[in-house]
């Protein structure tokens, strides 16, 4: 499987009916950084997260960009 790049994880979520969300290892790889980094994120609030029934989190796409964007990333 091909790494995850910001093209393909960022996609316009106007194409799609429901909002999407990524996985924690999805946001490492776009900020480079460790996955405990994102959750991390998470905890103190800088990005907005979901659990799901599993307890494992989701980023909102929408959350990602801006933060990519405020970081200079994007």
């Amino acid at each position: 499987m091909a790494p995850p790049t910001e093209s393909n994880l960022l996609a316009d979520p106007a194409d799609d009916d429901v909002h999407r969300f990524l996985r924690t290892s999805e946001v490492a790889a776009l900020f480079q950084v460790s996955e405990r980094a994102v959750t991390d994120w998470a905890a103190r609030g800088r990005l907005p997260s979901v659990r799901t029934p599993g307890g494992h989190r989701r980023y909102p796409v929408d959350a990602v960009r801006e933060l990519l964007e405020r970081s200079g990333l994007a």
